[in-house]
């Protein structure tokens, strides 16, 4: 039987095997975050947490499910979306973050991929790299974004990045950064989710306007987030990118990230 766990202590212990495939989950305990996420769990004898899915839903917005394991048998996995479809906790449609195609095997009379959005890595930071990153990059010419940049925030993201998900109170972090050129901002990096508790945070919202890339502005804006993020407790930096997007897979890299392991992205909608 499955069952909703609300105690971050427990869910911590069970992500804090592997902070990285698990960044969200941890980033999502974050109070902020946490009122807006379901845990649905599977136990050992011992009540300690066997396996977990977690779904986060921000009001109306399509939920996200996130179907991930460090165990490659899938059979505990498989059982919990099964009942979590079964018992109509997911309906509708939903986005999710899954490690194979073989997930949804036996459900193919229930569920249809609606979109497939592929393969992705997920990137480590190399906290050995930090000191590199400082001294490498001209960091201090991306300029900390606030509330008060909303306005600009969401203009970049509408016409360069139109699909990303960006949630306008994520900028009271204080972990977005930005470069303006004549008073126009051209690029932004900083984070999807966070747990200063934990010290772990996930990367995201990262783009460019289409006419001022191949200038390093956004390595400049991610490097200032890392350092930030770091600076402020934070030891354990990851993020998604798309497996194909070499460039930007160099760029990070570049700045002393490391490929930690592949997950798959998809639309699922509910029969």
């Amino acid at each position: 039987m499955i069952k909703q766990i609300t105690e971050k202590a427990d869910l911590f212990k069970f992500f804090k095997k592997d902070l990285v495939l698990f960044g969200y989950h941890v980033g999502d305990l974050d109070d902020y975050f946490f009122k807006d996420c379901s845990f649905y769990c599977l136990h050992e004898k011992d009540d300690s947490i066997l396996e977990n899915i977690c779904i986060y839903q921000k009001g109306d917005s399509t939920p996200t499910v996130l179907v991930l394991s460090t165990n490659p048998d899938l059979t505990n996995l498989t059982y919990i979306f099964g009942e979590m479809l079964k018992q109509k906790i997911l309906i509708s449609s939903f986005y999710i973050h899954f490690q194979t195609y073989e997930i949804f095997s036996n459900f193919n009379k229930l569920i249809n991929i609606k979109n497939d959005f592929g393969k992705h890595l997920k990137l480590k930071f190399n906290l050995n790299k930090l000191n590199s990153l400082k001294e490498g990059i001209g960091f201090g010419d991306a300029k900390l974004i606030t509330s008060d940049n909303l306005e600009q925030v969401e203009k970049l993201y509408k016409h360069n990045f139109p699909d990303n998900y960006f949630e306008p109170n994520i900028l009271k972090t204080n972990k977005y950064y930005g470069i303006w050129i004549d008073n126009k901002l051209v690029s932004i990096a900083g984070v999807h989710c966070m747990s200063v508790e934990f010290k772990v945070s996930t990367l995201g919202n990262i783009t460019t306007h289409i006419d001022y890339r191949r200038k390093g502005f956004c390595k400049r804006c991610v490097a200032s987030v890392v350092v930030a993020l770091i600076d402020s407790g934070i030891d354990s930096v990851s993020l998604n990118v798309k497996a194909d997007n070499a460039a930007a897979i160099k760029l990070y890299q570049s700045l002393g990230f490391e490929v930690h392991c592949s997950i798959f992205e998809a639309e699922i909608s509910v029969n």
